[in-house]
């Protein structure tokens, strides 16, 4: 019989396919070809179509016409002297549970605590891969085509719908979280945080101890404390005041411009929104920048009637103008030690007292005038507060801009 394999047999015995003018690629395709064939599993029906393929090129065919005349009639009519090999389509999306062998080389990503990997297995495909490797939530385990992807509900409703098309077989322990997930109703979820569905009895003291029970669910202090305590509501609100401004703000830090509000308008919005008391992060600069923003908090603070337990927990150094600042707080009486009545505290930035850490009063909100809180212990410790105010003339670039904060 004139089969494919004889052919090839007298191709490679002559040397024809290791030698020029034949592509290097070529004479390795055709002896790796060749061995497969001598093996017990043969080779399979796209291996046979690309050898036909490779033997019908003009630079084969003026070659193996000079061994034998009749080639043609090899490739014409081609055939081989055993059955395919046929490799089975494997196509799953599976558990791997945490601490798996399955994942030793990604010793960096594992983690024996972790709820576990998905699993993707398949026959090798160009084209599967090729989707696959253009998602960074999936990763190659090695070379072939064999991924995971972290086992979170995001990842195993995304990994499901890219494959679908693709007919995997899904685990059913996947699949049934997949149904689970995809049945919710965003709308239902998400109104489960509706400050007005919320009717857990721990909540509903916390909320009413800080704004009281007259506080209608329209109110911008509704808006202001939904950082604080993580609901959502609907309050709508524009900037046309600062109060709104820092009510609506999407997270604790925000910048407000020192040449386009003074600090007694910040004042006025803290008071209207009912966040005292307040930390106060005076700038570490010169005396007479001290004593200047010092008057002018001063007058803030009694223009809306805060008058007493007030405290200024650093002072100055003996200079003439560090004179006056002292003196400035015995007369204004702003020497209060830190208690549970404290309305305002003051301190500078990056020296906080110690006994801070000590007493139970926290800040509702924090006003760093001039200076931002950067790698100090005042920063970690404001960072209890869900209002952070930076007070400067020109935007914190890290402090206020960060998305991910």
């Amino acid at each position: 019989m004139k089969t494919i394999d004889s052919l090839l047999h007298l191709a490679t015995s002559q040397g024809v396919t290791s030698k020029s003018p034949f592509s290097l690629r070529d004479i390795k395709t055709l002896h790796s070809l060749y061995n497969a064939m001598q093996s017990d599993t043969y080779i399979t029906e796209k291996q046979g179509n690309l050898l036909v393929t490779i033997l019908n090129t003009p630079a084969y065919s003026q070659v193996l016409l000079g061994l034998i005349s009749d080639y043609k009639e090899y490739l014409d009519n081609p055939q081989w002297s055993k059955s395919w090999r046929v490799i089975p389509e494997i196509k799953k999306i599976f558990h791997i549970p945490a601490g798996s062998n399955l994942v030793p080389a990604f010793s960096h990503i594992r983690n024996d605590n972790y709820s576990g990997y998905i699993g993707i297995d398949f026959t090798f495909s160009s084209a599967l891969r090729k989707v696959l490797n253009s998602h960074s939530e999936i990763y190659q385990i090695k070379s072939g085509s064999f991924y995971i992807a972290d086992l979170t509900e995001k990842n195993l409703v995304f990994v499901i719908d890219l494959l679908s098309e693709y007919k995997f077989d899904v685990d059913p322990l996947l699949k049934s979280y997949y149904d689970i997930i995809t049945a919710w109703d965003k709308q239902a979820v998400t109104d489960q945080y509706l400050i007005s569905n919320i009717i857990f009895p721990k909540f509903q003291a916390a909320i009413l101890s800080d704004i009281g029970e007259t506080t209608s669910l329209d109110s911008v202090i509704i808006n202001d404390r939904s950082l604080r305590y993580r609901y959502t509501n609907h309050v709508n609100t524009d900037n046309s005041t600062l109060t709104n401004i820092i009510a609506s703000r999407k997270k604790p830090k925000i910048w407000i411009d020192s040449n386009a509000y003074s600090l007694n308008t910040v004042i006025a919005s803290l008071v209207e929104l009912q966040r005292l008391p307040l930390l106060v992060v005076f700038e570490q600069s010169t005396d007479f920048t001290t004593i200047t923003q010092f008057n002018e908090l001063a007058q803030a603070l009694t223009n809306h009637g805060i008058t007493d337990n007030i405290g200024f927990h650093f002072r100055l150094d003996n200079t003439p103008d560090g004179k006056i600042f002292n003196d400035a707080i015995g007369k204004r009486q702003y020497n209060s030690v830190l208690n549970d009545d404290t309305k305002v505290a003051a301190v500078l930035g990056g020296k906080l007292p110690k006994f801070f850490l000590k007493e139970k009063w926290r800040p509702m909100s924090v006003l760093c005038i001039r200076n931002t809180l950067r790698h100090s212990k005042t920063a970690v410790y404001a960072n209890s507060s869900d209002l952070i105010i930076s007070y400067t003339h020109v935007e914190p670039i890290i402090e206020t801009r960060n998305t991910w904060e």
